[in-house]
């Protein structure tokens, strides 16, 4: 959303694409994040879903839909850069970062207690199977699996004494995620400690899964892909399942796999295609 060749970019993929991508706002993520989250575990209500992300972290709170949303522009992403980006980054950085994230959550006044807190994103994701000693990413154990506030304190404290290189031999660490992932820890516990409670069900389900379930979509098969259309919007879903990707459907023709989306546009009609085949162009 604030990135300074953001319209560059847009442009460029509306040229490659024939549709151009549209920006969500941080509280339109933060719904669609509630949506996603909150239909995806089990536990009473009300529920609150911290979705945390690279630049920002959103929080959201209701019983059958969203009612309070706050998005707060800080995320890994933002906490790494301005505070760890050493690795080991050591007990003064870390005490930084953490009261930068507990000043910034600060302004989270919270209508009520929650029943249930739900982390998604993967920061608490890839904390989660970190706190189960998984030898490899599984995201069957992953999903309802609960993170106490004091699991992940000792998480941010034992990723702060690591090298990159440590953090990036983690067993079930995605080590694209290595350079991030204090940051995660440190946005993900501080989140948590706003809310007020003591413990966090983690779920694979996210902003993707909302998209999914989206009341105003229209769902239709298209070439071996699940296509979405409400308006102008248009969202293709690969079929091939992945790994790390959740499920949705029964698993059948019309399965939502929320990955690898292929699309195109071609004489007003959608045309499916490898996004693989697109990125290259824009790059270029």
């Amino acid at each position: 959303r604030d990135a300074a060749d953001r319209d560059d970019f847009l442009g460029r993929a509306e040229g490659a694409l024939g549709v151009r991508p549209e920006v969500i706002g941080g509280e339109e993520e933060a719904a669609l994040a509630f949506v996603g989250a909150a239909g995806g575990l089990a536990g009473p209500a009300p529920y609150l879903v911290i979705d945390v992300g690279g630049g920002s972290t959103e929080f959201v709170f209701g019983v059958g839909g969203p009612e309070f949303v706050r998005s707060i522009d800080l995320g890994s992403r933002r906490v790494t850069e301005r505070y760890l980006h050493r690795h080991p980054a050591g007990s003064e950085a870390l005490a930084a970062a953490r009261r930068a994230a507990g000043g910034a959550f600060a302004v989270v006044d919270l209508p009520g207690a929650a029943g249930t807190v739900i982390g998604t994103g993967g920061a608490y994701t890839a904390l989660a199977a970190i706190a189960l000693g998984l030898e490899r990413y599984d995201p069957d154990r992953v999903h309802g699996s609960v993170l106490s506030l004091a699991a992940l304190d000792g998480l941010a404290g034992r990723l702060a004494g690591l090298s990159l290189e440590e953090t990036a031999a983690l067993p079930s660490l995605d080590p694209a995620r290595a350079p991030v992932l204090l940051g995660g820890a440190v946005v993900g516990v501080e989140a948590l400690r706003r809310s007020g409670s003591i413990e966090i069900g983690v779920s694979e389900a996210d902003l993707l899964a909302g998209i999914a379930r989206h009341p105003h979509l229209e769902t239709v098969p298209c070439q071996g892909v699940l296509a979405q259309a409400s308006d102008r919007r248009l969202i293709v879903h690969d079929q091939q399942r992945s790994t790390a990707a959740p499920r949705y459907g029964d698993g059948g023709k019309h399965a939502a796999l929320l990955r690898r989306p292929r699309f195109a546009l071609a004489g007003g009609r959608l045309v499916v295609t490898a996004l693989e085949d697109v990125v290259p162009r824009l790059r270029t």
